[in-house]
């Protein structure tokens, strides 16, 4: 049983000649991680927020399954459903976490006050104090409880990260969307990241889609694998399969760039 369904989904922003995806299928079963490669420009940043329901696909279809109910489906024929009901219940299960942890938090609230919305929106922790539950979901990603208190300027870049995965979490979600969270943190905490990120994932069993041009990444935390070339997927597998013996020569190239040895 697919958690979430893409069929034939395509998208070109308005006043653009070529699409920023095209005819794009995808499939992502509870509790599995799929990761998403391609050179920069090739779609992977617009199928994360297709895949977030912050942006409708100009065709195709998007569905999100809860047990055996369809929750949302969007396409240029039948949008996002517009009832308050299902859209909270889309958003609480999918949770996007944003490449650049500086933009994505508001320079003027607390980190608390960052937490409080989700926590508000979701009522997930209902019957705890807001900064009770704030602090809860900060231990889980390895942040002390006085970092509520403070804005995010006065963190550093990984710890923001933490922050905006910590935010995530707090809607209890299905699935975490990864955007090139790694990109705008210095190599060493990278490795943080990635190790936070793979043992979030299994200890709540989260699915996970991660979109990085770091193939060492992708491969450490994901085991298939799908490969976008301007705006349409060439190839998908598992990651060893793609790595030893890709078919196209672009994945073929993709590796060799980038050092990546299975």
């Amino acid at each position: 049983m697919s958690l979430l369904s893409l069929k034939a989904v395509g998208h070109r922003y308005p006043g653009q000649r070529l699409a920023a995806l095209s005819n794009v299928d995808l499939e992502l079963a509870p509790g599995q991680a799929l990761g998403v490669v391609g050179e920069s420009g090739c779609g992977k940043s617009t199928l994360a927020r297709i895949c977030a329901g912050l942006v409708l696909p100009s065709q195709g279809s998007v569905h999100l399954y809860d047990e055996q109910q369809q929750v949302l489906a969007s396409s240029a024929r039948a949008p996002i459903h517009r009832e308050v009901g299902y859209r909270r219940q889309f958003y609480r299960q999918v949770q996007l976490i944003f490449q650049d942890p500086a933009a994505a938090l508001s320079p003027r609230r607390t980190i608390l006050q960052t937490m409080a919305e989700p926590l508000k929106a979701f009522a997930c922790f209902a019957g705890e104090p807001l900064a009770l539950s704030a602090a809860r979901l900060l231990g889980q990603v390895g942040l002390e409880e006085a970092l509520l208190h403070r804005y995010p300027h006065q963190l550093s870049g990984g710890q923001r990260q933490r922050v905006l995965i910590a935010r995530a979490l707090a809607a209890q979600p299905r699935l975490l969307i990864a955007d090139e969270p790694l990109s705008a943190l210095d190599v060493s905490v990278q490795a943080q990241i990635l190790n936070l990120l793979h043992e979030l994932c299994e200890r709540l069993d989260l699915a996970l889609l991660f979109i990085s041009h770091d193939l060492a990444a992708v491969s450490y935390l994901c085991e298939r694998l799908l490969v976008i070339r301007a705006g349409e997927v060439i190839e998908q597998g598992r990651c060893h399969q793609l790595a030893t013996a890709p078919e196209h020569d672009y994945t073929r190239r993709l590796f060799a760039a980038s050092g990546f040895v299975a």
